[in-house]
């Protein structure tokens, strides 16, 4: 492990008993389908998991991951705006971005609450 990194115990979560997690990005959230098998459970009957990014792979995974998809193009877009401004010396009004931009993509990652705890 790299200094400076403090370790964890990779099934402490689920050894906690949750039923779902929401990773930062797929990639996390393929670690934590992962862990789940590890663990001997299953996602998503015992544990739903959804990721944040919606990489291209995500579909592919085993479950398909639910996730969020970002807006990437209207990202980008806006981020060559602000350095076009910038390079300009413009004035850069901060922005918000647009919540109803991000879609929540439902796939095999996720399950209804379970009835039986």
């Amino acid at each position: 492990m790299p200094r400076g990194r403090r370790s964890w115990p990779r099934h402490a979560l689920l050894a906690a008993g949750v039923t779902a997690i929401f990773c930062f990005s797929d990639e996390m959230a393929l670690g934590a389908l992962s862990a789940i098998g590890e663990a001997g459970l299953s996602c998503p009957r015992d544990v739903s998991v959804v990721g944040f990014d919606d990489l291209p792979l995500a579909r592919y995974f085993q479950p398909a991951l639910t996730t969020i998809a970002q807006p990437k193009g209207m990202i980008g877009r806006r981020t060559v705006e602000l350095l076009v401004d910038i390079l300009r010396g413009v004035e850069c009004p901060r922005r918000r971005d647009d919540a109803r931009a991000y879609a929540l993509v439902v796939r095999g990652g996720t399950a209804g609450p379970r009835t039986d705890r």
